[in-house]
C-alpha cells in the first residue's frame, strides 16, 4: 500500500469521530498537521449560519477554537463551483488570501503566513465557499509538497461528507434544546418512559411535583438496586414497581404534604419500526398538580388582558375558589367596589359571569410558565471566545 493511502487510513480513524465532537475535531486537525509538517497549520474554518455561528478551530494556532462571526465573508472573490467544487484541493495564492476577513482579523495577529499553502472545500453554493480546511506555513521556507497534496485529496470527500453530518447533527442538537426549553415552560408535567417503566426524561415541573431531578436519564444505567438511575428509583417509589399502565389515568398522594397529583399516561404507539426510539421513550405520563397553574399569574393577566394589579389580585382570588364577599375581606374593599371591578374584569376579558371567566384563564396560558431571567438567548461566553493551548 502507498504511503500515503496508510497516512490517510489512519487519519480518517479521527476523522469519523468528528461530526457532533468538536474535541474530534480538534484531534483531527492535530492529526492532519503532524501528518504534514510541524511547521504548517491546519485551519478549519466556516460562515456563519442561521442556525450555526462561524466558526474557526485549528492545530499550530495559539487560538485552538472561536465561535464568531462570518470568517468567510466575500471579501475576496472566490472561484466558481466549477473551478473549485466541494471536496476540492487548490492551491492557495498568498497574495490574494491575505485580503481576506480571515487572514487579516485572526490568523495574521497570530504570526501565520498567508501563503503558499492548501485548501480544502468542505461546502460551497454556486457563488461561494461556506466551509473550508486550510494547510499554511508557520514558518518561513515551509511550502506544501506533492505528497501533501496527494494525502489531501485522498481525505477531502471523506472531510466534505464529515462537515455535512456535523451540520445536521449539530442543527438537530438545537432543535432537541429548543423542545427541552419548551417543555421546561410548561406547568404541566411530563416524564417519559421505557416499556419497563424506567425514566427516559422528565420536564422541570413534573421534577418540582415529584422531587425528581430534570433531564435525560442515562440509558446505560443499571436497572435497579442502589446504583440504579436516581430518576427511575424515586418515580418508583412514588407509583410502585408493578404500576399497571393500561390504566391510563389515576391519582396520587404526594409524599411530605399529602396533595393530590392527576396523572395521566399516553402511549406512543410506535410501529414495529421504532427500534431504540420505542425501547427509550414508550410513553408520556403528564402531571396535573393543583397548586401549579401558572407561573406568572400577574404578567400574563397584564400582558393578555391589561388588567391592573388589583384587576389582578381580584381575579387571582376568584381562580382560587374564593366568593365575592370572602374576597373583598381579603382585599379589605366593598363588596360593591368588587363588583365594579369585576364588571371592568369582565369587559377586558370578553366574559359575562365568573364561571366563564375561570374557564377562559385556566384553559389559556395557566400552563405555561414564564421565562426565567437567567434564560438569555445569547451563546454563553465560552462560544464567543477562544480557548488558547
Amino acid at each position: 500500500m502507498p504511503d500515503v493511502d496508510r497516512r490517510a487510513l489512519a487519519l480518517l480513524d479521527n476523522l469519523h469521530e468528528a461530526p457532533g465532537n468538536p474535541q474530534a475535531r480538534m484531534r483531527f486537525l492535530e492529526a492532519l498537521r503532524d501528518a504534514i509538517s510541524p511547521d504548517a497549520v491546519t485551519i478549519f474554518t466556516s460562515s456563519a449560519h442561521e442556525t450555526r455561528p462561524g466558526m474557526v478551530a485549528g492545530s499550530g494556532l495559539g487560538v485552538r477554537q472561536f465561535h464568531l462571526g462570518d470568517f468567510l465573508r466575500h471579501s475576496v472573490r472566490h472561484p466558481s463551483a466549477d473551478l473549485l467544487p466541494t471536496g476540492a484541493v487548490h492551491e492557495l495564492g498568498p497574495r490574494l488570501f491575505e485580503q481576506s476577513i480571515l487572514y487579516r482579523e485572526l490568523l495574521a495577529p497570530e504570526g501565520i503566513l498567508p501563503g503558499p499553502g492548501l485548501v480544502v472545500v468542505n461546502e460551497r453554493t454556486e457563488r461561494h465557499v461556506q466551509a473550508a480546511t486550510l494547510v499554511l506555513p508557520r514558518k518561513r521556507g515551509w511550502v506544501p509538497t506533492a505528497q501533501d497534496r496527494a494525502l489531501l485529496e485522498r481525505l477531502a470527500p471523506h472531510m466534505a461528507l464529515a462537515y455535512r453530518l456535523d451540520v445536521r447533527l449539530t442543527e438537530r442538537r438545537h432543535d432537541m434544546e429548543a423542545l427541552l426549553t419548551a417543555f421546561d415552560h410548561l406547568a404541566l408535567g411530563v416524564v417519559l418512559l421505557t416499556p419497563s417503566g424506567r425514566v427516559s426524561y422528565v420536564n422541570r415541573s413534573a421534577g418540582e411535583s415529584l422531587d425528581l431531578a430534570p433531564g435525560f436519564s442515562d440509558p446505560a444505567a443499571p436497572a435497579g438496586g442502589e446504583a440504579g438511575d436516581p430518576r427511575t428509583l424515586a418515580w418508583r417509589r412514588l407509583v410502585g414497581a408493578d404500576r399497571d399502565w393500561s390504566r391510563r389515568a389515576f391519582v396520587l398522594t404526594r409524599p411530605g404534604d399529602g396533595r393530590s397529583l392527576q396523572l395521566m399516561a399516553a402511549p406512543f404507539g410506535w410501529n414495529d419500526h421504532g427500534g431504540v426510539l420505542g425501547r427509550r421513550f414508550a410513553r408520556a405520563v403528564f402531571i396535573g398538580d393543583p397548586k401549579r397553574r401558572t407561573g406568572d399569574p400577574i404578567g400574563v393577566l397584564n400582558e393578555i388582558y391589561g388588567l391592573t394589579p388589583g384587576e389582578t389580585r381580584l381575579t387571582l382570588l376568584l381562580l382560587s375558589d374564593c366568593s365575592l364577599e370572602e374576597a373583598a375581606r381579603l382585599l379589605g374593599i366593598s363588596r360593591s367596589t368588587v363588583r365594579s371591578v369585576l364588571k371592568r374584569i369582565f369587559e377586558k376579558t370578553g366574559t359575562n359571569r365568573q364561571s366563564e371567566l375561570v374557564r377562559t384563564l385556566l384553559t389559556g396560558f395557566a400552563q405555561v410558565r414564564p421565562g426565567d431571567r437567567k434564560d438569555d438567548p445569547r451563546p454563553p461566553d465560552r462560544l464567543r471566545a477562544g480557548t488558547r493551548r
